[in-house]
């Protein structure tokens, strides 16, 4: 049972009673016809208002057919019956292109027969054989329209869906700032390129981008192609727990316009542009998948510190075939200021490595290898769950004398919360740094890399995979840097 809106008493308005799933295939409308018409004659809805709502059901259906999915034959659809005090209600849910109802036009009778009208004319069909329409946007779930039945109203007519056109060669493409008002043009892209497999769910809600653009949250340029529309994103917002830092994200391409460097230069704007701000510097995380998202981080300046191994469930890449295994990304860091000289203390034999990766990214750092003995104070860590990527992360801000039975208990926890990977981050400014490392490779975690310049200081990661292992030999990686990261963690670090 699911809920839409609750009342003030917490009890559910509307309620699931039955559900269909389809596949995007026309042929099968009858099928969902009969499917909506038993269900009106067990609710006792007249005949004739069960028909109706029939027919707008099959219209939502064959606009999600024909638009969310282009055709595509193969895909699949849900339609939920439900009952609410006022009536039923229809859902037809869909993971297909994003869409956003706010900037529909009201369909013109009698005018032009250009796309903006037409895309408007199956909205104004339904909304003339029901008594309410509404959409919601369900993030990375994909979106539900609701069709409200109270009573019966005349039959719409029957309408052909309207056809996209799409241009068959690549077209000469621009490069500039994204308006608000082309929000839901950005996430159809990212759709394009992941479809929902993309992790940062904002970017599915055309209301929360338009918002943060507004609020300065959320600084995004487009590739825009001439005569076809946006075909590129780039974003840059705010780092949790990284003061005075961005992240360049939401980094996608349309297959068609990869070869010709159009991500290259939707980075290279975003990145000068965020030289214009008042930043320490930027981060970046590039798939392993392919090696194009870290070629252009490489290009633009932004350089690994770390290998974020399994880092977050896998993606779908347009163009690319499928990895079935949790998705891999290269954390890459562009300094823009300098900082204050700092130390940062590691084990013997992370001394290298460490300082070849700050060597890398450039901050003033002195490494200095050993370790000082943990206070007999009790250890200060935060925890955190991200039951979207699976994933516990528990952030070691003190080393203290029980430093090993906190790492133990986190680990039961993250076991519990059936979580597939266990994180230990050390605050590397600590002096008894090199305890908490030992205490955590003695539990079998493998250091990964450095994440430097977070509110609590440079970070040491280390990762336990507690679900199956990633296949090493399957990630793409561009740099050196990122290749010796790998070695070390299959292979073991070394002095």
């Amino acid at each position: 049972m699911s809920s839409d809106t609750p009342a003030g008493d917490g009890t559910p308005l509307t309620t699931d009673t039955a559900s269909l799933t389809l596949r995007t295939d026309p042929a099968l409308l009858p099928v969902l016809h009969g499917f909506i018409t038993g269900m009106a004659a067990a609710s006792g809805l007249p005949e004739r208002a069960g028909a109706r709502l029939a027919l707008a059901t099959e219209e939502a259906a064959a606009n999600v057919i024909e638009h969310a999915y282009g055709g595509d034959r193969t895909r699949d659809y849900t339609v939920l019956w439900r009952t609410a005090p006022e009536g039923v209600e229809v859902a037809v849910r869909d993971k297909g292109i994003p869409f956003d109802a706010e900037r529909l036009l009201p369909f013109q009778l009698g005018g032009s027969a250009d796309d903006t009208n037409a895309a408007g004319l199956g909205l104004h069909l339904m909304r003339s054989a029901v008594d309410g329409v509404r959409m919601l946007n369900l993030g990375r779930q994909g979106k539900e329209l609701v069709l409200v039945k109270r009573h019966a109203v005349a039959r719409p007519p029957a309408s052909p869906p309207a056809v996209e056109p799409e241009a068959a060669e690549p077209a000469p493409v621009t490069i500039r700032p994204m308006r608000p008002d082309e929000a839901v043009e950005a996430a159809r892209c990212i759709w394009r390129c992941f479809e929902y497999s993309y992790p940062y769910e904002d970017i599915f809600h055309p209301d929360r981008v338009r918002a943060m653009i507004a609020a300065g949250h959320l600084v995004s340029a487009v590739a825009e192609a001439e005569g076809i529309g946006i075909v590129g994103h780039v974003g840059l917002k705010p780092v949790a727990g990284m003061p005075r830092h961005k992240e360049v994200s939401m980094l996608a391409v349309e297959p068609r316009f990869r070869r010709d460097g159009t991500a290259q230069r939707l980075t290279r704007f975003i990145v000068d542009h965020a030289a214009t701000l008042d930043l320490d510097g930027l981060v970046a995380e590039a798939v392993t998948t392919h090696p194009g998202s870290q070629a252009v981080a490489a290009q633009v300046g932004l350089k690994p510190c770390a290998l974020l191994v399994g880092e977050v469930p896998p993606l779908s890449f347009t163009g690319f075939d499928d990895v079935p295994q949790r998705e891999s990304l290269v954390l890459c860091y562009h300094l823009l200021r300098q900082r204050e000289p700092a130390t940062v203390h590691v084990p013997a034999h992370l001394e290298a490595v460490a300082a070849a990766l700050y060597a890398e990214i450039g901050p003033a750092v002195r490494v200095e290898a050993g370790a000082a003995a943990a206070p007999e104070e009790p250890s200060v860590v935060d925890m955190d769950f991200s039951r979207v990527a699976a994933r516990l992360h528990l952030l070691v801000l003190a080393v203290g004398g029980d430093i090993g039975r906190r790492l133990d208990t986190a680990q039961r926890e993250a076991i519990a919360l059936r979580a597939d990977v266990f994180d230990v981050l050390v605050r590397l400014e600590d002096e008894a740094a090199p305890v908490a490392i030992a205490a955590a490779e003695g539990m079998g975690a493998r250091f990964i890399g450095l994440r430097p310049a977070t509110a609590h200081g440079d970070l040491a990661l280390f990762r336990l995979f507690l679900g199956r292992a990633v296949d090493m030999a399957a990630l793409k990686l561009f740099t050196r840097t990122a290749r010796r990261l790998r070695d070390g963690i299959t292979g073991g670090w070394t002095d």
